[in-house]
């Protein structure tokens, strides 16, 4: 016991005493902990329909643009809360029961892969892969659709937030799946009007 302190210690005085040679190297893995946190709370807040706790993710005058489909998904905060009010209407009706647990609904986001790039001032740009899993009734969870999203941050009084964020959906995606639950909107990427 008394070993594990005394090294605990001594790691804790090194720590110290590097922290001035290193501030930079620290300040900079804690930005990019903090904006790979934050694409991962994207998804938790997406995947619960947490529609403030979601807004909050971005900043004030943010866009969502939809790559593959060729179209600006939402801009500012009041369109990013009425896309989220959607989506919870259309993915996850039952998340407006406020009883306290996590109600995940028909789609659910899972992140991986984070990439950041620190780009000064406060500014950042990442990527990160995305998968959405589709619940099919009858048979359970199913891969929807794959792609990345390409993303640029800003950091406004010390905390990192989304400015813009691209969808890219890669070719392979299971768009049958989509309609098949009513989830697409439109015609799908291919298919004539």
């Amino acid at each position: 016991m008394k070993k594990g302190l005394a090294i605990a210690v001594a790691s804790a005085l090194m720590s110290a005493a590097a922290a001035p040679a290193n501030a930079d190297a620290y300040r900079d893995a804690l930005d990019r902990f903090m904006i790979t946190e934050l694409m991962y709370r994207y998804a938790v807040a997406h995947n619960s329909s947490d529609i403030e706790g979601y807004a909050d993710l971005f900043t004030p005058d943010a866009v969502l643009y939809d790559q593959t489909m060729h179209y600006e998904f939402a801009r500012g905060r009041a369109g990013i809360i009425a896309a989220a009010k959607s989506d919870q209407d259309k993915y996850n009706p039952a998340s407006k029961v406020n009883d306290g647990q996590l109600h995940l609904g028909k789609l659910r986001h899972n992140v991986t892969n984070p990439v950041v790039t620190l780009t000064g001032n406060g500014t950042a740009t990442g990527l990160c892969y995305v998968q959405i899993i589709a619940e099919k009734p009858g048979y359970g969870p199913v891969v929807m659709s794959q792609g990345y999203y390409r993303d640029h941050y800003v950091k406004q009084k010390d905390k990192w937030l989304i400015a813009r964020r691209d969808f890219y959906i890669l070719e392979w995606s299971n768009w049958g799946l989509a309609k098949e639950l009513g989830l697409a909107n439109g015609p799908l990427p291919g298919e004539k009007k």
